[in-house]
C-alpha cells in the first residue's frame, strides 16, 4: 500500500471541499449535455455519456460520503487524506 507523505491544505476543509465536488457535479452534468447535442456518432456518443455519468456518480458518492461524516463527526477522509473543519474529527459533536 502506497502512503503519501503531504497533507491536504489547511483551506481544503469539508465546506470548501463538499462545494468544489459540487461544482465538479455540475460541470460533468453540463459537459453530458453539451456531448449529447454536439456529437453525432452514436457510439462516441454512448461512450461520452457511460464515461461522463460515471464520473459524476464517483464524485457525488465522495461528496456525499463528506457530509455523512460530517455529520456524525467521525474523521473524514477524502482520497485517503484527513479532512479537517466541520465536526470532523471531534467526538464531542
Amino acid at each position: 500500500m502506497v502512503e503519501l507523505v503531504a497533507d491536504l491544505p489547511s483551506w481544503a476543509d469539508v465546506d470548501f471541499l463538499r462545494t468544489a465536488l459540487g461544482v465538479a457535479v455540475l460541470v460533468g452534468i453540463v459537459a453530458v449535455l453539451v456531448s449529447v447535442f454536439m456529437i453525432r456518432s452514436i457510439g462516441t456518443r454512448v461512450l461520452v455519456l457511460v464515461l461522463l455519468g460515471a464520473a459524476v456518480v464517483g464524485v457525488l458518492h465522495y461528496r456525499q460520503t463528506l457530509v455523512d461524516c460530517d455529520k456524525r463527526g467521525c474523521a473524514c477522509k477524502l482520497f485517503g487524506e484527513d479532512v479537517k473543519g466541520g465536526g470532523c474529527g471531534s467526538a464531542t459533536r
